[in-house]
């Protein structure tokens, strides 16, 4: 009986320390469980600059651009015919007309001499180039925005080589200056520079017969 009795108390200890055993086990688990997990801390942006009152943008201003004129086709081509009804008005009042000019070296060696330009029927000539081979050419002739009148030509000579001329009269066409380029060959040149002394008419040849 009293065998019994010891087991019985050991039995009932042991049921006691398991029930124990097992309720603490059970407590350690659900604390895991509800324990919330740690999250690192969430990063603070740092704070922006404090910015002024930004201005408001100002509206481009768009100035409108005028229309463009087109040329006016006819007052270009009347304004071309008025220029060469001027031209070939100056290019008769030169012609048939001789003038005495002086003429110099540009260079300013050797002396002055006189010399006779002559324009006759649409052609022109020099006393003394004429006797130095140069015989008469066509010339050109140009009215300038100041009508001032440029005529220029080129002449040949087989022995005295190429002169040049170029030469300017007023608008009312009483005086005239102008330069003459003489290259002799390829080494020697000599510029000349001439002005007016007198102009007249060339007295018209009598007709055959009279």
């Amino acid at each position: 009986m009293k065998r019994i009795f010891i087991c019985a108390i050991i039995f009932i200890f042991s049921l006691a320390f398991l029930t124990e055993a097992k309720a603490w086990f059970w407590d350690k688990k659900t604390e895991k469980k509800e324990t919330p997990a740690v999250s690192a801390p969430k990063q603070t942006p740092a704070p922006k600059a404090a910015v002024g009152p930004s201005k408001a943008a100002k509206p481009q201003e768009t100035t409108a651009k005028p229309a463009e004129k087109k040329p006016d086709e006819k007052a270009i081509e009347e304004a071309r015919k008025a220029r060469r009804a001027l031209t070939d008005r100056k290019r008769k009042e030169i012609d048939n007309m001789q003038w005495e000019v002086d003429m110099v070296l540009v260079s300013g060696k050797g002396k002055k001499e006189t010399d006779t330009i002559i324009f006759k029927e649409g052609m022109v000539s020099s006393s003394n180039f004429g006797k130095k081979g140069f015989k008469p050419t066509n010339y050109s002739v140009n009215v300038q925005a100041d009508n001032t009148v440029v005529w220029e030509t080129m002449q040949n000579s087989e022995k005295n080589g190429v002169a040049f001329w170029r030469g300017e009269m007023n608008e009312n066409m009483d005086t005239m200056r102008g330069i003459i380029s003489h290259r002799i060959d390829d080494k020697k040149k000599d510029d000349y520079s001439f002005l007016s002394l007198s102009k007249k008419p060339i007295a018209a040849a009598p007709e055959a017969g009279k």
